[in-house]
């Protein structure tokens, strides 16, 4: 078993503790509030954003769609396609049941809108102050982001408990920095992210 895989495999064991011990196991609508401010302030526009409907005790973002009328964008979950590491997005309007795909995530029955998001809100089993993410090891996010930051401009958002944060990452050539990190306590800006 490498590093990384007994890590992980540590970093579960270590959010579910957290999860079980927390009052707070999602974004508030006061820091999506205050998320989705930021980046309207800066003059990012947003059409769509994609979510997660979490599983095995992440830290759930489904607070966001409270804001989606408000703000006037839309709501996506990502589909694993075979045989790619690109994630496909699908427009969801947050009341459709979901059921479970072959790669058992949730993703809308009945939806065939394809969308390219503009922010993307990305689990995670640990992060670091350089922004580095660790994830479960399929590395779908990862390629999703390096294919999707060749073809517009967009934010990756890395989601987790506050505890969550580690020391370092270790990285791979192939793993992708988020632009923000957001947790149940704050948000993490990266330096000169809107100057870009």
């Amino acid at each position: 078993m490498n590093k990384k895989k007994q890590l992980r495999n540590i970093l579960k064991k270590s959010r579910n503790k957290i999860f079980e011990n927390t009052n707070n196991d999602f974004i508030s609508k006061n820091l999506f509030d205050r998320l989705i401010t930021l980046i309207f302030s800066n003059n990012f526009t947003i059409n769509n954003i994609a979510i997660y409907y979490p599983i095995n005790n992440e830290i759930s973002p489904l607070k966001i769609l409270d804001f989606n009328s408000k703000f006037e964008f839309d709501i996506s979950l990502p589909k694993i396609k075979k045989n790619t590491k690109i994630l496909e997005f699908l427009k969801w309007d947050g009341h459709e049941k979901l059921y479970f795909s072959d790669f058992k995530t949730l993703i809308p029955k009945n939806s065939n809108t394809l969308v390219f998001p503009d922010v993307m809100l990305i689990p995670m089993l640990a992060f670091d102050k350089n922004f580095n993410r660790i994830g479960y090891g399929g590395g779908y996010y990862d390629a999703t982001i390096k294919f999707m930051r060749k073809k517009k401009s967009f934010l990756a958002i890395g989601l987790g408990y506050d505890k969550q944060e580690i020391k370092n990452v270790p990285i791979l050539d192939h793993d992708q920095k988020m632009d923000l990190i957001v947790t149940e306590k704050r948000i993490i800006q990266k330096k000169g992210l809107f100057n870009r």
